[in-house]
């Protein structure tokens, strides 16, 4: 059974997007008393909201009734089902509780304004797609007695047996509606054009979290748009113990490739000549003996001494009977003279007549000096070892387009010392603090990177599946709950430099895939901390750049000089220009309207409030490294209250440049607090808040083993690199930063 919309669909709405989920070995029954609450407490939020609110003009509906308009369907008669919901909301009346499904899903329709609907997958025969009605298709509405036909052009869902849901999402068939039995069923989000991926993602995420914890599903979600092509899954196996799989045709057999350019074909064409004559392009190997930093630092006037190196081809230029190149290995360049009665007349002409620049050679030779004073390798023998095809790009201006930087990073590093000689500091900068670890007895430690419950940090997940448990499994956020355990089990001192996955946006300060550290010491607190980060960042400085004073854009750090330390209340009064009355309890609400400040549902107290003002008046103008210390608790889920206030904990961030760097905080070991601490976060998540921490049980376990006095510290080892090495993106740092998959009608501009 495959899922897909028809092409005379995308013709009108080219930019519209779907979300799905496939919902598999749900226990369907009448809503808990939780969904029920979930309901009543957005049908309120979404009341308060739309007071005195015309839908039509909101641009979530108005999007939508310019989008029946273009299939000849009146939304004033047809409503989407996100308008008939919220008018019923907006009236003060309930909405009817069906079951699990229907109640999620009605549920997140008014969270997010997404028009929504569910088919059950046992009753569909046939594919289910998205189309422009011929005018024979026919069914019986849910409370419906007689068949119906639609009509000719009107967008419905359809199968083999007739319609699903005419008008988009208008009315559903009571032949493929979710009941109590309903153990599979597809859930579709619509998007229209113009609004945020970002709302499709969320309300595909909390679907999915929904549906497994209230209907005990098993959950995958796809998105599908004018590009990717179409959904299959496999309904031929009904054994209700068979995994079902649900497959999303995301990508072509083979990924787009750009168009052959002519100088691809002239080099190909050297390809055939070279084997006619003998020689392979790509030859399995040739024992290499020197690098070409060797031939210049080893030179003596008068001394020929023989080298035998490897490396690409970076400049060709031929003078009759005598070539000369310039050699490019990881140590640097040299320059190569070829001449016809030193390596053979035939060898000679096949280097002039088939070598290119970008081609990878092995060759053997002396060292001299030429008349203009440079030292030459003077070729005595070469081999092609790996031919080059394309063209490199031009050496002065390099890559001048930094999605091809970012995509193809083999061709910056070809030709851009710059960028080969930042990602070499990045090495160093790692060692350094490794070397930095291991001389203080920190051990280095490796923890999962699946994870059964998302933790350690407020952030969204990316969800994987495992095929053989038949269980989804969340990519690392954080090692934190993992570390921390083996502080329990007797290892005192640990640290990991992990890969982290959080599934956020993309920004010249965000990349989804990131490097942390992350160290555990027991026995200290957030004061040491803050001297170990202090003395750290000035020793890899050192290593790195050879200097503690810094340059990062237009600003002059100084790693030097000690590094300053503010409470965030002393933050937010400094750089606000607020008094202490200015911030008080009683004030800071109206401070945060002042300012536009608004506070998600569920997270509005004062810590929130605090936050929001210190982000919104500080956290661009901290410069100079600044240690930022004592957190509100609330924000704090996994740390440590402080005795002498409970309301905030030692905690701190340090900022540099404007971001954050480092975070650290005296960890939380007391189990009954923690899992206190876990179930209100468990009522943010109620709340809409889908990077609210989750519960975790085992960790509460865990800490009722005895977790001694402990603090964390994390350092992001990419912010980090920005500024050692004056990088203002961090996709520059980042060998292969996440980007979006290339059409084949980009790959072909």
């Amino acid at each position: 059974m495959r899922f897909f919309v028809d092409e005379a669909v995308w013709k009108l709405v080219p930019k519209m997007t779907l979300g799905v989920v496939y919902i598999s070995q749900a226990e369907n029954q009448k809503s808990s008393g939780e969904i029920q609450k979930l309901i009543c407490d957005e049908s309120e939020r979404q009341r308060i909201l739309l007071h005195d609110v015309v839908l039509a003009n909101e641009p979530e509906i108005s999007l939508w009734h310019e989008i029946y308009k273009k299939f000849g369907s009146n939304p004033r008669k047809y409503l989407p089902s996100v308008e008939a919901l919220l008018k019923r909301v907006q009236s003060g009346k309930m909405l009817p509780s069906i079951n699990t499904i229907v109640d999620i899903y009605n549920y997140l329709s008014i969270k997010y304004h997404l028009p929504m609907g569910a088919e059950d997958v046992d009753a569909v025969v046939g594919d289910i797609r998205l189309i422009r009605a011929q005018g024979t298709e026919a069914g019986r509405y849910i409370g419906g007695k007689d068949s119906e036909v639609c009509e000719a052009g009107e967008v419905i869902y359809a199968d083999d047996a007739g319609f699903m849901c005419r008008r988009w999402n208008w009315r559903e068939a009571d032949r493929t509606k979710i009941t109590s039995e309903t153990k599979r069923a597809v859930l579709v989000m619509e998007l229209a054009p113009e609004l945020s991926r970002k709302v499709l993602d969320d309300a595909l995420h909390e679907a999915c979290v929904l549906l497994q914890k209230y209907g005990n599903a098993q959950t995958i979600a796809y998105v599908l748009d004018a590009e990717s092509g179409s959904i299959t899954f496999n309904t031929a196996l009904r054994g209700e113990t068979v995994e079902q799989r649900f497959e999303q045709d995301v990508a072509p057999a083979i990924e787009p490739k750009p168009q052959e350019s002519e100088e691809y074909r002239v080099r190909s064409q050297k390809i055939d000549i070279l084997r006619n004559q003998g020689v392979e392009p790509w030859p399995s190997f040739r024992p290499v003996k020197n690098q070409a930093a060797d031939v210049i630092a080893q030179f003596q006037d008068g001394a020929e001494i023989e080298y035998v190196i490897a490396g690409r081809l970076m400049a060709l230029r031929r003078h009759g009977k005598a070539a000369f190149a310039v050699l490019q290995d990881p140590s640097g360049k040299i320059q190569l003279y070829l001449k016809e009665d030193a390596i053979g007349d035939a060898a000679f002409k096949r280097f002039v007549d088939y070598t290119d620049i970008g081609d990878i050679i092995w060759c053997r030779g002396k060292s001299f000096r030429t008349h203009a004073g440079e030292i030459t390798l003077r070729v005595l023998e070469y081999e092609l070892l790996s031919k080059c095809l394309h063209p490199l790009p031009e050496k002065f201006h390099g890559i001048v387009d930094r999605e091809i930087k970012y995509r193809q990073r083999y061709l910056d590093l070809i030709v851009s010392d710059e960028s080969r000689e930042r990602f070499k500091n990045r090495s160093r900068m790692i060692s350094a603090i490794r070397s930095f670890l291991e001389e203080r007895g920190y051990l280095e430690v490796e923890t999962p990177m699946l994870h059964p419950i998302a933790g350690g940090a407020a952030a969204r997940p990316f969800i994987t599946h495992h095929n053989t448990l038949s269980e989804n499994f969340y990519l690392r956020i954080a090692p934190e709950l993992y570390l921390k355990r083996l502080v329990v089990g007797g290892f005192e001192r640990i640290y990991e430099i992990n890969r982290n996955f959080r599934n956020e946006g993309i920004s010249t300060r965000h990349n989804p895939e990131f490097t942390m550290l992350e160290m555990y010491t027991a026995y200290e607190d957030y004061r040491y901390a803050m001297n170990l980060v202090e003395e750290l960042l000035r020793t890899v400085a050192l290593v790195a750049q050879g200097s503690q004073q810094l340059t990062f854009g237009e600003y002059q750090l100084d790693f030097e000089k000690p590094f300053r330390r503010l409470t965030m209340r002393e933050a937010v009064m400094e750089y606000g220009n607020f008094s202490e009355a200015d911030i008080a309890p009683e004030n800071i609400g109206t401070l945060c309207m002042k300012h536009g400040l608004r506070m998600a549902p569920g997270a509005s107290g004062y810590g929130y409030q605090l936050a929001a003002l210190f982000e919104h008046v500080a956290e661009k103008r901290l410069i100079q490294p600044t240690f930022i210390c004592d957190f509100p608790v609330e924000l704090s889920p996994l740390a440590k209250r402080n005795p002498n206030n409970p309301n905030f904990v030692p905690r701190f961030e340090l900022f540099i440049a404007g971001m954050e760097i480092s975070n650290a905080y005296n960890e939380l070991n007391d189990p009954f607090e923690q899992a206190a601490r876990f179930r209100e976060q468990l009522d943010l998540h109620r709340a809409g808040d889908v990077e609210a921490h989750q519960y975790d049980a085992d960790y509460v376990t865990a800490l009722e083993y005895g977790l001694p006095p402990t603090v964390g510290i994390g350092i992001g080892m990419d912010r980090l690199a920005m500024l050692l090495t004056n990088t203002t993106s961090i996709k520059e740092v980042i060998l292969f930063p996440t980007l979006k998959r290339v059409t084949k009608e980009q790959c072909n501009t």
